[in-house]
């Protein structure tokens, strides 16, 4: 844990609100607001650093609750070079109708590899050879339910590429379609805003 800004030099005791990115790089909360929440370093998304210690209680009132949840995302690779990316269905999801990477929230006692072989298993009836951890992103959104409700979610994206074994895609109700797609390609789809910045970021 950094002791102090990177920026204006601040003192960032283990209690003190601060932001950091994937590589720890460590920002005030002025200075992380002047920056738009984006490292100077890296460009990646600055989120809240956790804090050590016993936090003090909040003295505002509480915002919308939401739900917390971890997810792993499968940027999945066939032989051949191309992506998968999957579309889902019109009324329900995070974005929906959107193409998108495919995989989904862990489970109790699952680790990360754990969760991410079975979300591409169970969505995709595909296996993984390898993988490979890129970078974590942090958002709130709204999730439409199949009866129309929404519920608020403060999701945490960890992003993987992995490397497919041969097989054919069987989707679950998961997703409504399925395409490998040459990397040229990608961005003629109609991507969600979460796909087109890891695309973005990875450079494709």
């Amino acid at each position: 844990m950094k002791p102090r800004c990177e920026k204006c030099g601040a003192a960032l005791p283990a209690l003190a609100a601060a932001w950091i990115c994937s590589y720890e790089c460590t920002f005030c909360e002025t200075c992380a607001g002047a920056m738009s929440r984006r490292c100077p370093n890296c460009g990646g998304e600055l989120v809240s650093r956790p804090r050590r210690g016993a936090v003090p209680a909040a003295t505002e009132a509480p915002g919308p609750a939401a739900s917390h949840r971890v997810v792993v995302v499968a940027l999945v690779r066939n032989r051949g070079g191309d992506y998968l990316l999957c579309r889902m269905p019109a009324d329900r999801g995070v974005f929906p109708g959107q193409w998108g990477l495919p995989g989904g929230g862990l489970e109790p006692g699952e680790t990360l590899e754990e969760g991410l072989r079975r979300e591409v298993r169970e969505e995709l009836g595909l296996e993984i050879a390898e993988l490979e951890p890129l970078f974590f992103k942090q958002r709130r959104a709204e999730k439409l339910l199949a009866d129309g409700t929404r519920r608020a979610l403060d999701m945490v994206f960890l992003v993987f590429e992995c490397g497919a074994l041969p097989g054919a895609v069987r989707l679950n109700p998961e997703f409504e379609a399925a395409e490998w797609v040459a990397p040229a390609r990608l961005r003629e789809y109609d991507l969600n805003v979460e796909t087109r910045d890891t695309l973005a970021r990875l450079g494709l």
